[in-house]
């Protein structure tokens, strides 16, 4: 993963195409949010795996998304859905064959990087994404 010259460390270009943050396939975004928000959750493991019960933002009741979008880390790390879709979006593009195809849409797509991936790699195609809005966010208490 680490190539190193000398006392210098660089990514090689297999995990370079993933850690460079200046381009469309990079992961960190999803390696932000995991540390942020499930990384806790781990702390509950016994818990969860005594009672099979969720440890997560449902475990005191209260529908997932709703209690999830309350919490600011959720709001701190932007796209990370996208951080993790969009090297699948890139595969995607390059494995289907879109050339039979005119039209396509993404059902459940996030920020829409897959359905991006898709029309970046093939212009004839028309096509979208749909999923649940994000909700405002929530005001600041004091």
């Amino acid at each position: 993963m680490l190539r190193r010259t000398n006392e210098i460390y660089s990514n090689t270009p297999d995990t370079d195409v993933f850690l460079d943050k200046a381009k469309p396939s990079y992961i960190g975004a999803m390696f932000d949010f995991l540390n942020t928000r499930i990384y806790g959750f781990w702390g509950s493991l016994t818990t969860a795996l005594r009672t099979g019960r969720p440890q997560s933002e449902i475990k005191e009741g209260g529908e997932f998304f709703e209690v999830f979008y309350q919490d600011p880390a959720v709001w701190a790390v932007p796209a990370p859905m996208s951080a993790l879709s969009t090297g699948s979006g890139m595969a995607l593009a390059a494995a289907f064959p879109w050339h039979k195809y005119a039209t396509f849409v993404d059902i459940g797509c996030a920020e829409g990087a897959v359905a991006v991936q898709v029309a970046r790699a093939h212009q004839h195609l028309s096509g979208g994404g749909f999923d649940l809005p994000r909700p405002p966010r929530p005001s600041p208490t004091m």
